[in-house]
């Protein structure tokens, strides 16, 4: 059973840190291990990031809704926005590094989506809608446990 929280965010920087103080406040029911809650906060940071600065391009007048599932065993964020779509040729120049190391020649562009893809098990783009969606999904590690498999 999921908890479900939606959230409609400005277009503004400072909206970021809130919505990382609502998700550790919101994984505090599940006891998830602390470096889940600091990784998936940078992933809420880059995502929502890359959302204002090339999604809506800080248009005051668009909203971001920013979606937050919590369960005992996994996470899903969803971003939705109307703008500009995710160009998937950046994605997969970025996303798949084979060398971690390599992330140092992404330079100040592309280093969102490659923690993104590095960090959460499995991300997802949709820009076949008017409206734009990214989801992404990790399988939680609690506290004292050994990593677990992603599900397929």
């Amino acid at each position: 059973m999921y908890c479900e929280n939606i959230f409609y965010l400005n277009s503004n920087l400072e909206e970021i840190q809130k919505m990382r103080y609502e998700f550790r406040k919101l994984s505090e029911k599940y006891n998830y291990d602390f470096e889940t809650i600091y990784y998936i906060e940078l992933v809420i940071g880059e995502a929502l990031a890359n959302a204002m600065k090339y999604g809506v391009e800080f248009d005051k007048n668009k909203k971001i809704q920013f979606e937050i599932k919590l369960s005992e065993k996994d996470v899903m964020l969803i971003i939705r926005y109307n703008g500009n779509g995710v160009n998937q040729k950046t994605v997969d120049e970025h996303a798949v590094l084979k060398n971690p190391e390599q992330v140092e020649e992404l330079g100040d562009n592309g280093r969102g989506i490659f923690l993104i893809h590095k960090i959460m098990d499995r991300v997802e783009y949709d820009n076949s809608k008017d409206e734009i969606e990214i989801k992404m999904y990790k399988v939680i590690k609690k506290r004292g446990t050994p990593e677990k498999e992603v599900p397929n």
